[in-house]
């Protein structure tokens, strides 16, 4: 499988990733707003060098992050990331450091679902896919990278992401992810997470379909019960929803 992408003159292995590979592979006709890049480069300076290299107008560099934002042309305003792996995470939200990657697969490996586990090469539009997400997409079925219990735990935010993306794209959970949302003790962790982190999540269900929403919500009670520990409440309205 290969994508049809304009040609980058990238100096270094330079990769498509994210949603923006996910939603083209469930819609190629789809117009992804957010394009997002991992680049393999020995330094956060040599990647900088690269984009400009590229044609790149940077517009802001976040060394702390190793991310740039800039527009690149033929691909228009992307966030530019070196590829990476992380420590070890203790607050069940972010990790304690971040390592920079020398290939493209360790970078993949450290992310949340298969379906956003897959990178595109900016040179030839090759596709990059070690976890079958491609498959995964293809089959409207949602698995985590690895065990799902390790990867909630690193981040409990993602029990959130699972849901928006069951709704939201159609997907059905896998065994492992479903009995994640079932575990009361493996959901209590939900309270190392924001309120405002959780309602952007939510917030972003309700708008898609209320019925469904609220149709996951009695399926899974641990996580309106933990969203309602953090003193996130729904809302009664009438208000027309956004299109």
């Amino acid at each position: 499988m290969n994508f049809d992408i304009p040609k980058i003159n990238m100096s270094r292995p330079t990769y498509i990733v994210g949603g923006w590979v996910r939603d083209k592979i469930l819609d190629s006709k789809s117009k992804p707003k957010d394009l997002d890049l991992a680049m393999v480069a020995p330094s956060f300076e040599a990647m900088r060098e690269s984009v400009i290299e590229a044609g790149g107008e940077i517009y802001l560099e976040s060394p702390q992050y190793l991310t740039i934002r800039c527009q690149i042309p033929g691909l228009g305003p992307v966030d530019v990331a070196m590829t990476r792996t992380d420590g070890e995470y203790t607050d069940g939200r972010r990790p304690d450091s971040t390592h920079i990657a020398d290939c493209i697969e360790d970078d993949l490996s450290r992310r949340d679902f298969t379906c956003n586990a897959i990178a595109v090469n900016v040179a030839n539009g090759e596709v990059i896919d070690p976890f079958n997400g491609v498959n995964d997409i293809n089959e409207y079925r949602l698995r985590t990278v690895r065990c799902a219990k390790d990867r909630f735990e690193e981040d409990y935010l993602r029990l959130f992401r699972a849901l928006r993306f069951s709704i939201t794209k159609a997907f059905d959970m896998d065994s492992d992810i479903d009995a994640a949302l079932r575990d009361r003790e493996l959901c209590a962790g939900i309270k190392n997470i924001s309120k405002e982190r959780i309602r952007e999540e939510m917030l972003k269900c309700f708008n898609f379909n209320t019925f469904i929403t609220v149709r996951y919500l009695n399926e899974y009670p641990n996580l309106l019960y933990w969203m309602c520990e953090q003193g996130l409440s729904l809302k009664p309205t009438l208000e027309k929803l956004k299109s």
